[in-house]
């Protein structure tokens, strides 16, 4: 998968993602306790590690991670009381930036192992699947199973 791939992938999961958030209930309760607001939060801080990984000097990347539930938790409580549309829209713009960070990365940069110190096996091509297009994909089935119910 080249940079340009990938970029269009997460672009296409974002924009599936965010058609599920339209269609949430936006204060029920979607993702186990978490509202819209709080899965919307939690996505952004992912990408934000992506960020961190893609370029540590990016005024978006945040390296706080500590272990998934605590981090999970973290910016979670960050969004209370933040309206939907400003975590929706901090969301769409972090997301932005890591995209088009992705969109620039060669074959070669995608798939070499050994760049980062906690898992030498882990690829670029790699961290931003988990970290944008699964990711979304997850969470818009989620929200799509919630908004049926």
């Amino acid at each position: 998968m080249t940079g340009a791939e990938a970029a269009d992938r997460a672009r296409r999961s974002r924009a599936s993602f965010l058609a599920a958030v339209e269609r949430a209930r936006p204060d029920g309760k979607v993702v186990g306790d978490w509202t819209v607001r709080e899965v919307l939060a939690h996505s952004t801080g992912w990408v934000q590690l992506l960020l961190w990984m893609l370029d540590s000097e990016h005024a978006d990347a945040r390296s706080d991670h500590s272990g998934v539930d605590d981090f999970n938790r973290r910016v979670a409580e960050a969004a209370a009381g933040v309206p939907l549309r400003e975590v929706r829209a901090e969301f769409e713009r972090v997301s932005d930036g890591a995209i088009a960070l992705i969109e620039r990365l060669s074959q070669t940069e995608l798939d070499r192992p050994g760049r980062f110190e906690w898992d030498r096996t882990l690829t670029l091509a790699r961290a931003i699947e988990e970290n944008t297009f699964a990711h979304f994909d997850e969470h818009a089935a989620q929200l799509r199973a919630a908004a049926s119910l």
